[in-house]
């Protein structure tokens, strides 16, 4: 169980298949009971503007698409703070935008309100905009951009999707960094990537079980002063990166 979910693993499961998918791999769920994401360290949460007024049993409707649309950002920023984007994130985007009138966009530009609750939304955006150059109104940008940190608006004018997705090969100790509001949060979480405390070490823990690439070349099972001193003296690989290289070259021998 982690701060955002709840996840079901089959017990005595195994992975078949290192590489890719397969029908024999286990299957594991997570169940949310919240749309929420940490960008960096205090969670986001926007369930109030992503779940009906009314829940019933069964499958529930997004209000709308501007709620739909939130939902799909703050997913892909979540993953762009840990640099785990997916270009499919960026295509769900798009096509999303596609559906849209100049009303619905209007409904998600009024989801800012007098807090600025879309602070984090013009990162996943802008990145979007550099792949899909017509599918976000130049209005909603322009709109958006205010409220974005200024360090993480900027960097996010130049980034790339390999920047922010698992094809950044080195391990950044800080990835989130930008997405920092203050120079004390900054702090916070240069402390919390230093002293890890008891929910990010069981998280470690539990991807070091669970996840078929992160026992390669057993990162997540050092302790963190080891992980630490690798930072100090190389430039250790990302194991989410490196395992289905390896995997895919050990296959092709």
């Amino acid at each position: 169980m982690t701060w955002k979910h709840r996840s079901f693993d089959p017990e005595h499961g195994s992975a078949h298949a290192a590489l890719g998918e397969h029908f024999d791999n286990p299957i594991k769920i997570d169940l949310h009971s919240k749309v929420a994401e940490r960008l960096p360290l205090h969670e986001t949460d926007l369930s109030d503007l992503v779940f009906p007024q009314r829940l019933q049993p069964g499958l529930n409707n997004y209000p709308s698409l501007a709620s739909l649309m939130l939902h799909v950002l703050a997913h892909a920023a979540g993953t762009m703070v840990h640099r785990g984007l997916r270009l499919i994130q960026l295509c769900d985007i798009a096509r999303l935008s596609e559906r849209m009138t100049g009303t619905d966009w209007q409904e998600f530009i009024d989801y800012r309100g007098r807090d600025h609750r879309l602070w984090w939304a013009a990162a996943p955006i802008l990145l979007t905009a550099r792949y899909f150059a017509t599918a976000v109104p130049p209005e909603v940008i322009t709109g958006l951009e205010p409220d974005c940190p200024r360090l993480l608006r900027d960097a996010s004018r130049r980034r790339t999707l390999s920047d922010v997705s698992y094809s950044h090969v080195f391990i950044d100790p800080i990835p989130g960094i930008l997405w920092s509001r203050s120079v004390s949060e900054m702090l916070r979480y240069i402390l919390s990537r230093i002293r890890p405390g008891t929910e990010q070490l069981s998280q470690l823990s539990l991807l070091s079980r669970t996840e078929p690439w992160a026992s390669e070349p057993q990162w997540y099972e050092q302790s963190q002063a080891r992980r630490i001193l690798r930072w100090v003296t190389s430039r250790p690989t990302r194991t989410e990166t490196m395992q289905p290289l390896r995997a895919s070259l050990g296959r092709a021998h």
